[in-house]
């Protein structure tokens, strides 16, 4: 049977990649990827599941006013939350909540939650409260609207800044 459908009428971010395609980040779980050499869209990766919301679109977590950043080494953070429903006077409205850090890698075309998750005053945050700031050493800090901040160091492993990338 088909997923019931609920309105969320919120999205995530829209970012430039370093081959200068962008990846937009739907609020359903869902991407696309724009070619601007062609002006087509295509599929991309989707979000991890989401265990923790039976209303969840696709089943996937979601990105209800949710940021995003690119880090140096070309990856991109992106927070998502599970599908929350609250009836208000105007009706339900939906919210991402519980959020998770997920990386998306291009060269790969995934998306996965960070194993290393901030901690859980954090992660009991809505999607919509938080802020990501690409720090000048390559970290990336992120806030919830809260007196305490999170820094996340990307593995070395992982890269760097790569001079190909600097625009012209």
């Amino acid at each position: 049977t088909p997923p019931t459908p609920v309105g969320v009428f919120e999205i995530g971010p829209a970012m430039l990649r370093s081959d200068g395609k962008a990846i937009c980040f739907g609020g359903t779980g869902l991407t696309a990827i724009y070619d601007p050499a062609t002006d087509s869209w295509t599929q991309g990766p989707s979000l991890p599941t989401d265990p923790g919301s039976a209303i969840a679109p696709n089943g996937l977590l979601t990105l209800s006013d949710a940021p995003g950043v690119t880090q140096t080494n070309g990856r991109m953070l992106v927070t998502a939350g599970s599908l929350a429903k609250e009836i208000t006077s105007s009706g339900p409205d939906y919210y991402s909540q519980k959020l998770q850090v997920c990386q998306y890698d291009s060269v790969a075309g995934t998306i996965v939650a960070l194993t290393d998750q901030p901690p859980s005053s954090v992660t009991s945050q809505d999607t919509w409260t938080s802020r990501f700031l690409l720090l000048p050493t390559g970290q990336i800090l992120l806030s919830t609207q809260q007196a305490q901040v999170y820094i996340y160091t990307p593995p070395a492993s992982e890269g760097s800044y790569q001079a190909a990338w600097k625009p012209v």
